[in-house]
């Protein structure tokens, strides 16, 4: 299988190690192929894979969630952060 992009350089962190490597990210559709070392790029280069080099840049193959709870996110927005007080009455007065 061809890639449509297959981006390469010289910090692949796919937190399976322990540190960045020099390597490649092989991606279709919105799929990753596979992550590995520059040699083995080659089989999923195709006629239309796009290239992107990162050069030093960090690529972090993976799948990203943000999100947010959305009672606690309430209750955090409700609700006063004393914190930063440093006596009882600067808590009152907050």
């Amino acid at each position: 299988m061809k890639a449509d992009i297959i981006i390469q350089g010289n910090a692949v962190f796919d937190s399976v190690g322990d540190k960045p490597f020099q390597g490649f990210v092989a991606v279709k559709g919105n799929k990753i192929l596979k992550v590995g070392s520059p040699n083995g790029a080659a089989e999923f280069i195709g006629e239309g894979t796009r290239m992107i080099d990162s050069g030093d840049r960090l690529v972090m193959p993976g799948f990203h969630d943000s999100h947010t709870h959305l009672l606690l996110a309430g209750m955090y927005k409700a609700c006063v952060n004393l914190g930063a007080a440093r006596s009882e009455e600067e808590a009152a007065q907050m």
